[in-house]
């Protein structure tokens, strides 16, 4: 994270990254996510799916708005019956964002399933991702000096 506030001052002091060196940040990040964002597929098939799931990693292509995107999936025969779309994980890049992000493909809110204090420990890191996420954010409408 610490990496994005450094790149967001030097922009905003006049050092501009160049496009291409910052694709290739997003490309190597890809890269580096995809054995996790498989690992977190492939857990949920195993758990919930019986692993009756299939999942897909995208490799980083091209948006319309010349941005970059890479996508996860995970498809199952009940899913794909059902006509919706499959659990998604979604690395982008647009060409007029500042930062890449990552999201999920119709997830906004996270559910809130606590019932006991294993199910609230286990919650850390959905807590700690959208914390960080919300800090980012928050210096993106503020500057990045809203961070010491």
């Amino acid at each position: 994270m610490r990496h994005h506030f450094a790149c967001a001052r030097a922009e905003r002091n006049g050092h501009a990254f160049a496009r291409l060196a910052k694709e290739r940040a997003f490309r190597r990040a890809v890269e580096l996510l995809d054995p996790h964002a498989r690992a977190v597929l492939d857990e949920l098939d195993a758990g919930l799916l019986r692993g009756s799931g299939r999942v897909d990693g995208h490799p980083v292509s091209r948006l319309p708005d010349a941005g970059l995107h890479a996508l996860w999936t995970l498809s199952w025969p009940a899913q794909a019956d059902a006509g919706v779309d499959p659990v998604t994980l979604h690395a982008y890049y647009a060409a007029a964002l500042p930062l890449p992000l990552l999201c999920a493909g119709t997830v906004g809110d996270w559910p809130l399933a606590v019932v006991d204090a294993a199910q609230a420990a286990a919650a850390r890191p959905v807590l700690r991702a959208a914390a960080a996420a919300e800090l980012l954010n928050l210096a993106q409408q503020a500057g990045p000096d809203l961070i010491p």
